[in-house]
């Protein structure tokens, strides 16, 4: 016991100064001073890395600090080095933008263009249509009057036949003249279309005899003739009467029996003449 406190009791360095400086500094006897010292070197080979959390967790904000700025510095240097062509990509987008712009505005431009044109040509159609529309219906009233389009309308019948006992050489059989009488009549009462026995007359039909029978349009007839007339039924049969074609009938059937019988009736179908039609004519010289 007295040669281990021996060994571990090492003798002290002398102060410089002297035996006074040395009693004035180490105040504690050196037997305490081994027992400190020993307490001491104890505690901190004690002490391990676990023990002190406060200092590792210092270290690792420490890392990730630095960790971070490096980072950021890496990232402002790499910027710094991709500005410029940043910049030139940026203004290639403008300038792209820009010109799709531009193209944008002069489709824009044609389009409203396009559609001023096709108003124009609507507008145009339309006033075609209706001058169409108008010719159209000109040249189907002509054609009822020349006898070449089928007409249809209110009107009415007449019915004409040889008297009984009739003879061309003594009377009572009906003519070509009386019926060319009887047609010019009708005209001027009014009549807008005309057919004998389904014969549509135009202003080139031809009534006269062929032999012992009438023919209109080449085409012989025998008695009984229809004759169908499309005008106003309220005024037509009286208008008839009043004209010369009228009274010659009204004398025939007084006179030698021949049948003229009227009837007016609310729609009439006349066809139209399908025969050659003239095309072209030229007057043959002034009146």
């Amino acid at each position: 016991m007295t040669d281990r406190v021996d060994r571990d009791r090492s003798p002290l360095p002398s102060p410089p100064g002297g035996l006074l400086t040395a009693l004035m500094t180490n105040t504690l006897d050196e037997d305490y001073q081994v027992v400190a010292s020993r307490r001491a070197s104890a505690d901190s080979a004690s002490v391990t890395p676990d023990a002190r959390p406060g200092l590792s967790r210092s270290a690792g904000v420490i890392a990730a600090v630095t960790a971070f700025g490096v980072l950021l510095g890496v990232s402002a240097v790499k910027t710094a080095q991709d500005r410029p062509q940043a910049l030139v990509e940026r203004a290639g987008l403008i300038a792209g933008i820009q010109a799709r712009q531009a193209r944008l505005d002069a489709l824009h431009a044609g389009l409203a263009s396009l559609q001023t044109d096709v108003g124009r040509l609507q507008a145009d159609l339309a006033d075609d249509a209706a001058t169409a529309s108008r010719l159209s219906g000109e040249l189907t009233r002509l054609g009822i009057s020349a006898g070449t389009v089928a007409a249809a309308g209110p009107g009415m019948v007449l019915t004409l036949d040889d008297a009984p006992n009739g003879l061309p050489d003594v009377g009572g059989v009906i003519l070509d003249g009386d019926l060319q009488s009887l047609v010019n009549g009708l005209w001027i009462a009014g009549a807008e279309a005309i057919a004998i026995d389904g014969h549509r007359l135009t202003a080139l039909s031809s009534i006269r005899f062929a032999g012992r029978a009438i023919t209109v349009d080449y085409r012989s007839l025998t008695p009984p003739y229809v004759v169908e007339v499309i005008g106003d039924p309220d005024t037509l049969p009286a208008r008839l009467l009043e004209t010369q074609g009228g009274q010659l009938w009204l004398s025939l059937r007084a006179n030698f029996g021949i049948t003229f019988d009227t009837q007016t009736l609310s729609n009439l179908s006349l066809p139209g003449d399908t025969h050659d039609r003239l095309l072209w004519a030229q007057p043959a010289g002034s009146r």
